[in-house]
């Protein structure tokens, strides 16, 4: 019985809040400040549930690591663009084991693509060292 009672009460107030709004919907639009046929010109924020100080277009309040702010939190820290380009290509061929056995059994060798090796190659320096400044200066 307590519960068909609560049941009750609360649709009584979802009707009572439904007439609220819309004699609310009404006065505005009497008021000529409230239109229900016009579509809104402008979406709303898609980041207006993300905290302001990691919103993309906060740039105060984050500290010199790129994210965080006062207490330098790491959250929004990273490469500019790390998922595309050359460069991940060519990573992603050196971790391809698979090509690289298929490879290696049509006769490619030892799969460095037909560059001699440099693992006897002798290293020297020219000799001449340079003295610049001892640092960076701020």
């Amino acid at each position: 019985m307590c519960s068909e009672r609560k049941k009750n009460n609360r649709e009584s107030i979802l009707r009572k809040r439904a007439k609220q709004k819309e004699a609310y919907l009404k006065r505005l639009e009497s008021e000529g400040r409230y239109d229900p046929n016009k579509i809104p010109l402008t979406k709303p924020d898609p980041e207006r549930w993300i905290p302001k100080s990691q919103r993309s277009y906060n740039r105060r309040g984050r500290g010199r690591g790129g994210g965080g702010g006062r207490y330098n939190n790491k959250s929004n820290v990273g490469a500019q663009g790390g998922g595309a380009g050359a460069g991940m290509e060519k990573d992603a061929a050196k971790l391809d084991v698979a090509a690289r056995v298929a490879a290696k059994a049509s006769g490619g060798g030892d799969g460095s693509g037909g560059k001699p090796s440099t693992a006897n190659i002798k290293v020297t320096s020219s000799g001449t060292t340079r003295k610049g400044k001892g640092g960076k200066r701020r």
